[in-house]
Formats: structure tokens, sequence, C-alpha cells
């Protein structure tokens, strides 16, 4: 919900859900799509045959940034649009995707916006002292380790079984709150935008 809420604080952009019917790839972005309609974020369908044919305009919106939801949270089901929407920049839109974490070592070179549970990007001073104290060394990666994520999750639900609601972790802080009378979800999750 973190995403929805940085949509609805974006009334100049347009979103724009590239849709297949691969229910494999549709899948993916599914979740988010429900999560739009359940927070009254509205968006425009577009085939992605019409994208890959750059037969797309009357989805866009020449005076808002169009802001693609991807049809996949694989990059490589993904590159396959990259080009196209190069070429809609190319013709005066404003484009951004909302990407996934694991895409910011490529270089797509469009914008993008993604959520992460991680703390490495901000705090860094932080971030490296803590990796020092339980490494002996210094953090030679500008992104964090997935393993170490991991550790995360693992030491926080042992501190959500004990009735922790907070957990500090090497890499990700999690703040637990409870889904009505269900689980719990970690609040901690940001978007940041690149």
């Amino acid at each position: 919900d973190s995403l929805c809420q940085w949509m609805k604080e974006h009334p100049d952009a347009h979103f724009v859900a590239i849709e297949t019917k691969d229910t494999e790839t549709a899948y993916a972005t599914q979740e988010l799509r429900n999560r739009m309609k359940k927070n009254g974020v509205t968006y425009t369908g577009m085939a992605l045959r019409d994208l890959l044919t750059d037969s797309c305009d009357y989805a866009l919106d020449a005076s808002k940034e169009n802001i693609f939801i991807m049809h996949s949270d694989r990059l490589n089901n993904v590159r396959v649009v990259l080009p196209h929407l190069t070429r809609l920049q190319e013709n005066g839109y404003r484009i951004r995707i909302i990407g996934q974490y694991s895409w910011v070592k490529e270089n797509i070179g469009i914008p993008m916006v993604y959520t992460s549970v991680f703390t490495a990007t901000e705090g860094r001073e932080t971030y490296e002292a803590m990796w020092e104290k339980y490494y002996a060394g210094s953090h030679v990666s500008e992104t964090p380790r997935y393993d170490l994520l991991g550790y995360d999750l693992m030491k926080a639900l042992i501190g959500r079984l004990q009735g922790a609601k907070v957990i500090n972790g090497l890499q990700s802080d999690i703040h637990w709150q409870q889904v009505g009378a269900g689980g719990w979800q970690n609040t901690n999750v940001r978007v940041i935008e690149n």
C-alpha cells in the first residue's frame, strides 16, 4: 500500500498498465492492480501488442507523466518493451516505469519507481558501521545482499513471535502491523524514485 499511497500523492501522473493474455506474466502485476483499485487509484489499460507496434497513443496523456505498470516482474520479459518506451520519450512523452528493486543494477535508460525494505540506501554511515561490526570489514557493494535480508526476516519472525513490534535488522528494519484479524505485515516499505 506504500506504492498506492505514493500514486495518490502524484495527481499529475497518468498510470498505464501493460496488459497481456499470458497469465503467467500478468499474475506478477495483478496484485498491484488489485491494490490500486482498492485504494481508488485509476489506470488505463494498454495491450502489449499496441505498445510493440507503436500504436498506443490512445492510452497516453501528453499533459502528464505516463507511469507504466509493467506486465511482468522479470526484467527479461520487460526488455522487449524498453526500446518502445524510449521511442515514446523521443516523441515528447514523459515516461517512467514501476520496476523492481532487482532492476536497479541494470542500466534500463528509463526513470524508475520501486519499493524496497532495504535500508542500505538511507543512513549509509549507520549501515556501514553495522556491517563492520558483524563482518570486520567494509561493505564492497552499493546494493544489499539477499542472504542478509533473509537473516533480518528470520530475526524479525522470531522477534514477532516473542511480541516485538519493531525489529532493527542489519539491512532492513521491520515494523509489524496486524491486518484486520489476520496476519501481520511489514509497514516499513519505502518507495524509491530514480
